[in-house]
């Protein structure tokens, strides 16, 4: 939740003014906006291989194309990349 925090306020801030843009460029701020996007291709790689219920059978779907199949037809996926695209 923090990361997604930090990304609702820097991302708009680096997009819309000049100084947030030449901040973000420090070695500080490069490293953390490193660590947030490497959260983020986690999280979008995690998502392809984690179970869900079927909940109509009441069965817990463990294969991959299934679940892969799931997340990226379901609307997350394009969301999940969004958010790990750099716009910068």
């Amino acid at each position: 939740m923090t990361l997604a925090i930090y990304n609702c306020i820097w991302t708009p801030l680096t997009i819309s003014f000049d100084w947030a843009m030449e901040m973000g460029k420090t070695e500080f701020f490069g490293v953390i906006d490193t660590t947030v996007m490497i959260f983020y291709v986690g999280d979008l790689l995690v998502q392809f291989i984690t179970s869900y219920m079927n909940v109509a059978a009441g069965d817990e779907i463990m294969k991959p194309s299934y679940i892969a199949k799931r997340y990226v037809f379901s609307g997350e996926f394009f969301i999940d990349f969004l958010a790990t695209f750099p716009f910068r």
